[in-house]
């Protein structure tokens, strides 16, 4: 894949970052990506005012602290979500214009990741105040559920922490 999509150079292959022109079948596929992707940006927008318009209501007319917490906690993870969705369209417009490596794209994902760990700990939180009993990560009382939404999103944000190194380290290596 790397050999089709940048040009030979007399030393071998280019860099990425030294590539001024994408093929016009990986700018295709980017453009649909990055289509997708405002798509769902601008669908979790009106999603998220919605949501925040009955939570809010639900907040004011329910009694219970828990259930008041477990609102707000889900409110700003939501907001969080929609964040990230911003953040991921800054990175694929950067992309899609050529533009790799820069100090925008390592802040998008330095925010991204920050997101991803928020949203882990709401969810966590979340589902602690949702148990009436005792917090069990499987249970197998009644059927086989497992709570595994806050570890997907904890290794989704260590993992686009270690992305964002990358990036610096390109970066540093563009200059």
């Amino acid at each position: 894949m790397f050999v089709k999509i940048f040009p030979k150079t007399l030393a071998g292959y280019t860099k990425p970052w030294e590539v001024n022109r994408m093929s016009k079948k990986v700018k295709s596929k980017l453009d649909i990506v990055k289509f997708l992707i405002k798509l769902i940006y601008f669908t979790s927008i009106i999603f998220v005012t919605i949501l925040t318009i009955f939570v809010t209501y639900h907040i004011v007319v329910v009694n219970s602290l828990i259930e008041k917490l477990v609102s707000g906690l889900f409110i700003v993870a939501s907001i969080c979500f929609m964040l990230s969705i911003y953040e991921i369209n800054k990175v694929t417009t950067l992309i899609t214009q050529g533009d790799f490596f820069n100090d925008s794209n390592t802040r998008s994902f330095r925010y991204l990741s920050n997101y991803c760990i928020i949203i882990s700990l709401l969810t966590f939180g979340y589902q602690l105040l949702l148990q009436k009993e005792k917090y069990t990560f499987i249970d197998l009382s009644q059927s086989i559920n497992i709570n595994i939404t806050p570890l997907i999103f904890l290794l989704i944000g260590l993992f686009v922490r270690v992305l964002k190194r990358v990036f610096e380290y390109g970066n540093n290596k563009q200059l």
